[in-house]
């Protein structure tokens, strides 16, 4: 899913005399930076009373679980509602709302709830609700992106009084990963049908059954959930008793609030705050399903030939963007989903993403390239968020270094409704043939990803056609066998990176930043979607 991350502040944008300085190495004490990647660290062991927490990307539009595919949302939500199975800091499915889940067949999945779960109100959660929320979720109506997970005809009815069974029109081995993300998290149905379409804004609230419930929303200063105290998970119980949630998004202000200590902690914290917040409290990095690329949309312009965009994709600086725009905390990627996001089928993976081009600037072979291709001298015109300061610097470092291969290329910076609005609209698209984006996976399945450019598919911008990809990704779909699907995603894989259709840059660690007071969080991209309050807490 591409999450958008883009802020609400507006940054400036930067000197391309500055950044070309940046990465080329000299004079930057970027590279000094030592992250402190983890998978683990010390539980916490004490209670902690209160702690603040600000939310980089700004204050949640919703904490609807259905409407929750944007990161303020996601990182409060999954404090509050459960799905179905959560996802742990390693990437491990465990049971949530369901005791398990038995596929009985390539399109049915029995559902076998947790018994005696309570919402917030003191109401036991029951059948009926797991299938309203499900539906809730389908409803078109109800405008939720996690509804891309079932095809048409897809059904959720009660078949017994613990039990709920999903019916798909066709076999498809992404839905079991579902079921830890909010398409399967469960609300009430009373309460969600009563507050109607005030259900999950600030006047409306929500109902749910996890660890943590609202206390107040104050719209434009912060959002305060307190503990769930008869919440079902006995051996779980948080240690954090409230928590407030701030939104400041200026990213100087962000790390002057963390160094100050007024706010406790941060997830995405600028890159500017590494090195002294390091220094001061506990900051911690750990590998993504996230990735930064240049999503190629217009085929048919400047870029149509893929010469042209093969020579585009060699003259980048992979290594000086790594270096000194993210000072070592993310990886160069040969392909649009890295070595990270391989939940299974790590040799089939590897082998066929050895094969793609290296990520390693060459600009002789981008000049052989350019001059075997059609181009004329067109201008290419690349659009970025001015509200990322990362991504501002990216699209300069990659405007100026085709510009020097004898591309023309001309940057769009966009105002952040302006760039959001390039997910949604052709309109906001027009005269763009490229942009920097930030996409992500859910759980570590590359197919999820890559189908996003089979024919047809919402999010396939540029229109790409290539009935061996989409015969690849079909196959893969409906493929349950591990090591085969692999095998048909890694020949998908080659197909569209031979294409060039989109320009693979960087996966940037997860990371977060708390006070030496705090411990026990991990960083993982599981903090979208289960609960990461309930492991803090104090040393």
């Amino acid at each position: 899913m591409n999450r958008t991350r883009v802020t609400l502040a507006v940054a400036g944008t930067v000197a391309a005399a500055v950044l070309l300085s940046a990465c080329s190495g000299s004079g930057s004490n970027s590279a000094t930076f030592d992250p402190k990647v983890t998978t683990e660290v010390a539980a916490a062991t004490t209670a902690v009373p209160a702690l603040t927490w600000n939310l980089p990307a700004g204050e949640p539009t919703t904490l609807d679980p259905a409407l929750s595919a944007l990161e303020s949302n996601s990182t409060v939500v999954s404090n509050l509602c459960e799905s179905l199975q959560t996802q742990t800091a390693s990437g491990k499915v465990q049971p949530g709302l369901a005791n398990s889940i038995d596929q009985t067949d390539p399109t049915t999945y029995v559902i076998h709830l947790r018994s005696g779960v309570k919402f917030w109100d003191g109401t036991v959660m029951t059948a009926e609700d797991v299938v309203y929320s499900i539906q809730r979720v389908l409803d078109p109506k109800t405008g939720s992106s996690w509804a891309g997970w079932a095809d048409a005809g897809t059904t959720a009815t009660v078949t017994g009084a613990d039990e709920v069974t999903v019916k798909t029109n066709t076999p498809n081995a992404l839905v079991r990963n579902y079921f830890s993300t909010p398409a399967f998290a469960v609300v009430q149905k009373a309460y969600a049908e009563k507050a109607g379409a005030k259900f999950g804004t600030a006047t409306g609230g929500v109902m749910c059954t996890g660890p943590y419930k609202v206390q107040t929303w104050s719209s434009g200063s912060n959002i305060v959930l307190v503990r769930n105290d008869a919440w079902w998970n006995n051996s779980h119980q948080p240690l954090v008793d409230k928590a407030t949630f701030t939104f400041t998004t200026d990213a100087s202000a962000q790390v002057a609030a963390l160094r100050s200590g007024s706010v406790d902690g941060q997830f995405s914290v600028p890159v500017s705050g590494f090195s002294s917040l390091s220094a001061q409290g506990t900051m911690l990095f750990n590998d993504s399903y996230a990735m930064e690329f240049l999503a190629v949309i217009n085929l048919k312009g400047p870029l149509v030939d893929v010469k042209t965009r093969e020579a585009l994709q060699k003259s980048v600086d992979y290594a000086g963007i790594a270096r000194s725009i993210y000072k070592g905390t993310a990886d160069p990627l040969r392909f649009i989903v890295g070595p990270a996001t391989w939940g299974y089928g790590k040799e089939v993976y590897q082998a066929a993403y050895d094969k793609l081009p290296a990520a390693k600037r060459d600009l002789d072979a981008a000049k052989s390239a350019l001059k075997a291709s059609s181009y004329t001298g067109q201008t290419i015109t690349i659009a970025y968020a001015v509200g990322n300061d990362e991504e501002t610097k990216m699209a300069t470092v990659i405007a100026d270094s085709a510009n020097g291969i004898g591309l023309k290329v001309s940057l769009k910076p966009l105002q952040p409704a302006d760039y959001v609005a390039l997910y949604s609209s052709p309109d906001a698209r027009k005269g763009i043939d490229a942009f920097v984006s930030a996409g992500y996976l859910d759980f570590p399945e590359p197919v999820q990803y890559l189908q996003y450019w089979t024919a047809g598919s919402y999010y396939n911008f540029a229109e790409y056609a290539n009935a061996k990809y989409d015969a690849a990704i079909q196959a893969a779909l409906a493929q349950f066998d591990d090591t085969q699907r692999a095998q048909d995603a890694a020949g998908a894989q080659a197909v569209i990176a031979a294409d060039y259709v989109n320009i693979p840059l960087v996966s940037q660690y997860v990371n977060v930043y708390y006070s030496k007071k705090l411990a026990g969080l991990v960083p993982a991209p599981s903090y979208l979607y289960a609960s990461w309050l309930t492991s803090l807490g104090g040393k």
